[in-house]
């Protein structure tokens, strides 16, 4: 039987899988670790236009409101004393 060609069962805790598997060009070096050899570049490399992550928390209105609250604190806290 081709070992490029047949399904590979995976015994794990929550049951059985069953995948095809491509083993050509693989060497195992480990449990369930696979080494590929050499690996062909990309011939047309393509950069996806995106921006960077916001966030939906403003910096400065939480750092106001952090400081509010430190000093009504200690107010409370000299008035208290």
């Amino acid at each position: 039987m081709d070992p490029c060609s047949r399904e590979v069962s995976l015994s794990q805790n929550w049951g059985s899988i069953c995948r095809k598997t491509e083993f050509r060009h693989s060497l195992k070096i480990g449990e369930g670790l696979f080494e590929s050899g050499k690996i062909d570049p990309v011939s047309k490399p393509r950069v996806m236009d995106g921006g960077y992550e916001t966030s939906n928390v403003n910096g400065t209105a939480e750092m106001v409101r952090m400081i509010q609250a430190m000093r009504a604190f200690q107010t409370h806290v000299q008035v208290m004393k």
